[in-house]
């Protein structure tokens, strides 16, 4: 069973700064623990309730704790625990090598996006997409999040995620960077080329200083009245249109 002071530094994790520090994040969910097991992270201990002892991946039945309900209600972030949490070690990735290497050569960019729920199917569409990496910047919500990770279906752990401060990193890097904003050129008409592509709120749009570092803005035409597109459908359309442009040389 969990100790108090692990209860504790479970719960510690909860906070975005508390994740920063300690360079942990708390995975919850058959799904999420079962796609983290599978990957190269480091999983430091599982937590699960009796009947949830079978979904966990026997490969890792040296980090398994039982737990019981109210103690895993306690380490939990999510309104209703799933029975089976994990405390993993974020890897510390290599510079981006070469983009060529990827399905997709493109890193996506996350430009101060609020809504974890968007952040993680972002990633997750990254990844369905063959991205090379993800950029989240610092100012959106926590790629590490309970609802992050969630959200994104295990495909955190299968596709470098770096929080940067993404206008710089954009600025410091070689590659060429275009932004998704209303009004910019076709998405379909785009000649595709390794580099950066960059989704930014819905509410707010890109964020000046990201467009003054990028190489072009790309739109998605549309014949509605609605304001805008939801940022992860946006994401969507738009690694659509290159993956199959990559795909046809």
């Amino acid at each position: 069973m969990p100790t108090r002071s692990e209860l504790h530094d479970v719960r510690a994790l909860r906070d975005r700064s508390a994740r920063a520090a300690s360079g942990r994040v708390v995975v919850e969910g058959v799904k999420g623990v079962a796609e983290l097991c599978r990957s190269g992270w480091e999983v430091v201990r599982i937590y699960a309730v009796p009947e949830r002892f079978a979904d966990v991946p026997s490969t890792h039945a040296d980090v398994i704790s039982p737990c019981s309900h109210r103690d895993m209600d306690r380490m939990s972030a999510l309104r209703t625990a799933p029975g089976v949490l994990a405390v993993a070690t974020l890897p510390v990735y290599a510079p981006t090598g070469r983009l060529d290497a990827a399905a997709c050569p493109l890193i996506l960019g996350l430009d101060g996006i609020s809504d974890p729920g968007n952040v993680g199917t972002l990633i997750r569409t990254a990844l369905w997409f063959g991205c090379a990496e993800v950029w989240a910047d610092a100012r959106g919500a926590d790629p590490w999040s309970a609802k992050s990770i969630q959200a994104a279906m295990g495909a955190t752990f299968h596709l470098p995620v770096r929080e940067v401060d993404l206008a710089s990193s954009v600025r410091a890097s070689s590659l060429p960077c275009w932004v998704l904003d209303a009004g910019g050129s076709d998405v379909a008409d785009h000649p595709w080329k390794p580099g950066i592509v960059c989704v930014g709120s819905e509410s707010h749009g890109p964020s000046p200083a990201l467009l003054a570092a990028a190489s072009g803005v790309l739109g998605i035409p549309g014949s509605g009245q609605a304001e805008s597109l939801n940022a992860a459908v946006a994401g969507g359309i738009v690694l659509a249109h290159a993956a199959r442009a990559f795909r046809r040389g």
